[in-house]
């Protein structure tokens, strides 16, 4: 039996698998049409972002205590916090179109997904910077 991915007209993966009987057999991936599967917020990062949302924008005194990617382009969101009362509002750093600081959407990150259907994902590796130096190293160009 050979298995296979495609796409469909509403862009969801299949798996096709022609048996020994010469049928083929189509059905969802699991997950297909879902969500991003990817917990992007943990527990625990949302305690270390929520903790410092009344430091506002101040990137003194902040870190980025997680890191977002979309890995079918170069944008990439830095969290430094997260209003308690509202878990969708985010606030740090976006590297896309240009550097800049301002606020980006939870619910929006988990909805987007690239040409490819991939999702926005956390970096499973990323430990906590200062977030003025996150700031600065992207500027100079370096990768973080």
């Amino acid at each position: 039996m050979r298995t296979i991915r495609r796409p469909d007209n509403d862009a969801e993966d299949y798996i096709s698998r022609f048996s020994d009987t010469g049928n083929w057999q189509i059905r969802p991936l699991p997950g297909a049409g879902e969500e991003n599967p990817m917990k992007l917020i943990t527990k625990k990062i949302a305690r270390q972002a929520q903790k410092q949302y009344p430091l506002g924008a101040n990137m003194e005194t902040q870190l980025v205590v997680a890191k977002f990617f979309d890995p079918c382009s170069s944008w990439t969101w830095y969290l430094m916090n997260q209003d308690p009362a509202d878990p969708d509002y985010l606030w740090g750093i976006v590297n896309g179109f240009d550097i800049e600081s301002g606020s980006f959407s939870l619910s929006e990150l988990e909805r987007s997904k690239g040409p490819l259907g991939i999702g926005i994902e956390r970096d499973l590796f990323f430990s906590p910077l200062p977030a003025i130096d996150v700031w600065r190293r992207l500027y100079k160009g370096e990768h973080i």
